[in-house]
């Protein structure tokens, strides 16, 4: 069973965004499916984009890649482009809502948990995430 006390961050995706994905991933055994976590690539977004480039297939320079990490839109809200947004601001937010609804996450993580005993996609998104 997932269990996660708010002395770790929840996840960030929700849980039928996490499912999908399983589902998706399922549905095409066949194909090379890539994982990436959103935190880890917001600690280093030149090597997340470098990852994903070599992924696909696609030669990029390790200064071009750089250039793309650094550049405007990495600092905009991607809902929102007249809004800054960096990764620090939100593990801002996402620490203050912590501190302000972590009981409320708990249930909710515990909720998840015992979901995902019944329920095999939801188990493994959540497995990802501890994984990540």
């Amino acid at each position: 069973m997932f269990t996660a006390p708010m002395t770790a961050a929840p996840p960030k995706t929700t849980p039928a965004e996490m499912t999908s994905l399983e589902a998706a991933a399922d549905a095409m055994a066949d194909r090379h499916v890539a994982w990436e976590d959103f935190d880890t690539m917001l600690d280093d977004m030149a090597a997340a984009l470098g990852r994903v480039a070599d992924f696909f297939g696609f030669r990029a320079a390790p200064q071009e890649v750089q250039a793309i990490a650094d550049g405007p839109l990495m600092k905009r809200y991607s809902k929102a482009l007249e809004y800054e947004y960096s990764p620090s601001l939100r593990n801002e937010l996402i620490a203050e809502q912590i501190s302000l609804a972590g009981h409320e996450i708990d249930e909710a993580l515990a909720m998840l948990g015992a979901s995902s005993e019944k329920s095999l996609l939801l188990a493994r998104a959540l497995e990802r995430t501890r994984e990540a």
